[in-house]
């Protein structure tokens, strides 16, 4: 099979508005998948702080795709937001290249993820 020149091109998904994103998340089959009532909680901050006028997202089960391109790469100026409620920890993922593997990766307890979240957007400059 001959792969594409641009390797990461079938990874591209166009980005979801952000209340289809928050309507989409609290049904309860959404619950079942591995989303958590933080994970909205975060959607609504993006929200009240503004930040959805500039950043863009889609959703992939329990993930949440964050970037500042409304066609988004999954691998590439991405940051991959995931509420881990097993160990109840927000955990980051930040690619900034198209790799598989993540430039940054770091966990915050649910108490302080939120306020790490704006902080790790501000860090990017974003």
């Amino acid at each position: 099979m001959k792969l594409p020149v641009d390797r990461t091109s079938r990874l591209r998904i166009k980005a979801k508005s952000w209340a289809s994103i928050e309507s989409f998340m609290p049904t309860p089959r959404h619950h079942s998948a591995g989303w958590a009532h933080e994970s909205l909680d975060l959607v609504r901050h993006i929200g009240e702080t503004g930040l959805s006028k500039r950043l863009y997202a889609f959703t992939s089960h329990a993930d949440l795709f964050i970037s500042i391109y409304p066609e988004i790469d999954r691998y590439k100026e991405v940051l991959r937001v995931i509420f881990n409620a097993s160990t109840n920890t927000y955990d980051f993922e930040y690619y900034s290249k198209p790799t598989l593997q993540p430039e940054v990766s770091r966990s915050y307890p649910r108490e302080v993820g939120i306020d790490k979240f704006s902080s790790f957007i501000e860090h990017l400059r974003w």
